[in-house]
């Protein structure tokens, strides 16, 4: 039986950021605060605060005119890696679980 983790991140996205780029991994990101456009390679969908986004592919995360804050659920193998953004300079992310 494969083991995974189930973790939980913050991520906030400040208003004029970069996308932030996640790998394919089954996960939800649900928008707090603010709204945020998802892509991925079939299309794109536009959240607005208290929506969700479901799904297990590759996507690009872009803050909306306000920024946004959104939770970032992920089911992944355990690795070193907690998920915490590093390459998206003006974005924060804290792991709550």
């Amino acid at each position: 039986m494969k083991r995974l983790a189930l973790r939980l991140l913050e991520d906030r996205l400040p208003a004029g950021a970069d996308p932030v780029y996640l790998p394919a991994a089954a996960r939800a990101l649900y928008v707090a605060e603010g709204d945020a456009t998802v892509e991925t390679a079939l299309g794109c969908t536009h959240h607005v605060e208290g929506s969700a986004w479901i799904g297990d592919s590759a996507v690009a995360v872009l803050p909306g005119s306000e920024g946004a804050r959104v939770l970032r659920w992920e089911l992944v193998a355990p690795t070193e890696d907690d998920g915490v953004l590093r390459v998206a300079p003006r974005c924060a992310s804290v792991a709550k679980l």
